[in-house]
């Protein structure tokens, strides 16, 4: 929407994050909202369903956001309508706080904080980080705004890899190394095979 596309910005992360643990085949993902809307609609027929087993609950906030632009007319001294176009550049800014949280204890049992800067990033989504994300994110978008939309991709898939390595790391068969190192190179394993196993 306005605002270079940052309305709902924290929803649309949520989202994002939902898919990517989803895509690592290593979690079962309930998304709370849709069991209570089902709970609603089956309550009519006197239906009910069942409560889902929570192993863990996720939270986060988007505690930073900033989208820059900078630009002007381009140099042009030999052909003058040259002066009359101009070069925009955007850059996005992004951070989130992730908590994870035991259901039984109410403990935290992590919480990290994710930074992106398009100007620094090299993450391109078919190189995603997370286990299992090799592909997984083709037409994630949170924004009309492919700045945001980079750093917003690019903090998700930190957020996903860490998670994921954390709570179900033995279950991880091959983690896809960042653009331009090798798969030795981040100490990941190289079996064939299945990027990421159901941890249940």
């Amino acid at each position: 929407a306005g605002n270079g596309g940052i309305t709902s910005v924290g929803k649309g992360v949520s989202n994002m994050l939902t898919t990517a643990l989803q895509a690592t085949n290593c979690f079962h993902i309930i998304d709370l909202k849709a069991y209570k809307k089902m709970q609603a609609l089956l309550a009519a027929t006197g239906q009910k369903v069942k409560p889902p087993h929570i192993d863990y609950m996720i939270t986060g906030d988007v505690t930073s956001i900033s989208l820059t632009t900078s630009g002007g007319a381009l140099a042009g001294g030999i052909i003058p309508v040259l002066g009359l176009i101009s070069e925009h550049k955007q850059e996005a800014q992004m951070g989130i706080d992730i908590n994870v949280l035991n259901p039984n204890t109410a403990e935290t049992v992590l919480a990290k904080t994710f930074q992106a800067d398009s100007s620094k990033t090299s993450w391109g989504f078919g190189g995603a980080g997370g286990a299992g994300m090799i592909g997984a994110g083709g037409g994630w978008s949170i924004a009309h705004n492919l700045s945001l939309d980079n750093v917003a991709r690019s903090v998700v898939i930190q957020a996903t890899t860490y998670i994921t390595k954390q709570l179900a790391g033995k279950y991880i068969t091959y983690t896809p190394p960042p653009p331009g190192k090798k798969s030795g190179d981040n100490g990941a394993t190289t079996e064939s095979g299945s990027a990421g196993a159901n941890a249940n």
